[in-house]
């Protein structure tokens, strides 16, 4: 088989070998840490939710987005803060910001109820951050008093995300969970 190529650049080079060079550059490494500020809130107050995806790895990475939606059932009644939304870190100034009324399509104006808010970059450099901040008023509540412990997953824990090559976008959603009882053995 006799495969046209031009590996030496010159014209009407032929490859008799049937031979190719592959090159993969280095990967990116993707984290994304969640935190609430305070973590723990009486009814009505507010808390600072931080989430900042950081590329610990040697490569660019290609789109990321991250993506926090509110109207789950864990936080039905609490009320994203109007005009709170904000971009940090290095890849902030090439970023966007959107919002959703409902979870599933968005845009740049944020609508009167905010059902979720996420941040993109089209690319996160080696040792670049993006970071999505934004603010969450708990639910005010009559007769009963409760308190709402915010928590991803543990305390403290860091999503690691990866493809194989390292070169697909990624759209980061963490659960939020609330805190369980602890249970004593027998």
């Amino acid at each position: 088989m006799r495969c046209a190529s031009n590996v030496r650049e010159q014209p009407g080079e032929v490859d008799e070998d049937n031979v190719a060079r592959l090159t993969v550059g280095d990967p990116p490494a993707l984290t994304l840490d969640k935190t609430f500020t305070p973590a723990a809130l009486r009814p009505g107050e507010v808390t600072t939710v931080t989430l900042t995806a950081r590329n610990a790895g040697n490569g660019a990475s290609r789109a990321v987005t991250i993506t926090d939606v509110l109207n789950t059932p864990e936080l039905r009644d609490f009320v994203f803060v109007s005009g709170s939304a904000r971009l940090s870190g290095s890849a902030a100034p090439d970023a966007t910001t959107a919002y959703s009324a409902d979870g599933q399509s968005w845009q740049a104006a944020e609508p009167a109820a905010v059902g979720g808010v996420r941040a993109r970059v089209n690319t996160l450099a080696p040792g670049a951050t993006l970071t999505l901040t934004f603010a969450l008023r708990s639910p005010e509540v009559t007769g009963t008093l409760r308190v709402v412990d915010f928590l991803a997953r543990r305390p403290g824990h860091v999503l690691q995300l990866r493809d194989h090559l390292g070169r697909e976008p990624v759209d980061v959603r963490v659960p939020i969970e609330r805190e369980r009882p602890k249970h004593r053995g027998r």
